[in-house]
């Protein structure tokens, strides 16, 4: 692929043609921006800069995308993984988190190189070496692949009924709650369940799962848009964000928990893990607790069942990587209880029922743990035990 190369004009020229004069930049950006204002930057086409989403999650992303638009814009349909930032005289560049500042950036908007070229500008200053630009930006990209959209689009086109929602999450997640009206479209199940599909191919699609860490939904978008359907969407933030909103459910009200177990009936346990409430999960706490307290049963083999790439991004030190697309019976020793992990709880779900529906393990000795973790690249972990289904 060839590769441009373009020189900037300065900063204050650009905001000042962007927003049509009387615009002042605070004395320290004019200071960064008189000390970069000569740089050059590469810019790259849609098939880098899809290749550089990766899975289309933040974590499986292989760059940091990141849209100079405004939020209003951005949650109205984005590049897949991307963070927004807004240019101004001192962007914050807090929705970028703790990315490596020597891996690759690609900063796009709506075409014009304008508000690109300055935060390309800005990030370079910040020590972020490997800055690109998608001169093309989002115009070229809505042409060719499917977006992603917030909270509130979705929750417009609910009021509206104006698209069909997909759940692409496992079948058991789905029944314990989902947007209502939502098809359920396990991302494992979508060749066999591609007769629900709508006829028309221009039909509004909006598909979604566990959040911004769950590629299912993507997946899902893939197959349909490979296959004619280009007015797709991905809810990326998922069922997860629209249960934090207060946003409608299946879930209806809840029955109340039990009252606390006598102190004389013990816990339940199998093979020394303690069971939790649905069927095949461990109890999400006292697993928890156990893990981060390093007392799990020596026989307990954690099984991550993410993709490799994501797994290598940061995963727990004890678990091994088996992907659940790869994955069968043989790969867990009869001498070993497997639990399953992944980010969401999600793919861990899915990984149980695939053993379970093969019929060839012993289910006494597997199991998922339902929960949301989340690692870095040296181990350290945020556990957040889900609720049960």
């Amino acid at each position: 692929m060839k590769v441009k190369r373009f020189r900037l004009f300065t900063v204050t020229a650009a905001l000042m043609l962007a927003l049509g004069g009387g615009f002042t930049l605070s004395t320290s950006a004019e200071a960064q921006a008189s000390s970069v204002q000569t740089q050059a930057f590469a810019t790259v086409g849609f098939d880098a800069v899809k290749k550089a989403t990766g899975d289309g999650t933040r974590p499986g992303a292989k760059a940091l995308i990141v849209d100079v638009r405004s939020a209003e814009k951005y949650q109205a349909g984005t590049i897949p993984s991307s963070r927004n930032v807004l240019f101004t005289d001192k962007p914050d560049l807090a929705a970028l988190g703790n990315w490596d500042k020597a891996k690759e950036v690609i900063v796009f908007d709506d075409s014009a190189e304008g508000q690109s070229a300055n935060m390309a500008n800005y990030l370079k200053a910040q020590g972020y070496t490997d800055v690109k630009i998608y001169a093309a930006g989002l115009k070229d990209w809505r042409a060719k692949s499917y977006l992603e959209v917030g909270t509130q689009v979705v929750q417009a086109v609910f009021t509206k009924n104006a698209a069909l929602l997909m759940d692409a999450r496992p079948y058991p997640r789905f029944l314990g709650g989902t947007i209502p009206g939502a098809l359920a479209i396990p991302d494992t199940d979508v060749e066999k369940l591609a007769n629900r599909f709508p006829i028309d191919k221009n039909a509004p699609i909006i598909t979604f799962c566990s959040g911004f860490d769950c590629d299912k939904s993507h997946a899902i978008a893939e197959y349909l848009w490979s296959n004619g359907y280009h007015n797709v969407q991905v809810y990326a933030a998922g069922y997860p964000a629209w249960k934090a909103a207060g946003l409608q459910t299946t879930e209806g009200v809840k029955p109340a928990p039990p009252a606390p177990a006598a102190a004389s009936a013990p816990a339940k346990f199998v093979n020394g893990i303690k069971l939790g409430v649905d069927e095949g999960s461990v109890d999400g706490q006292w697993f928890k607790e156990q893990l981060q307290a390093n007392k799990l049963p020596a026989d307990v083999l954690l099984i991550d069942v993410r993709k490799e790439g994501v797994y290598n991004n940061g995963h727990i030190n004890e678990a091994i990587n088996k992907p659940v697309a790869g994955l069968s019976s043989a790969d867990i020793p009869a001498d070993k209880i497997a639990v399953f992990v992944c980010m969401t709880g999600s793919t861990a779900i899915e990984a149980y029922m695939k053993i379970q529906k093969e019929g060839k393990a012993d289910m006494s000795r597997v199991y998922y743990f339902d929960a949301s973790v989340k690692c870095d690249e040296k181990g350290g972990c945020d556990i957040k035990p889900n609720d049960p289904l």
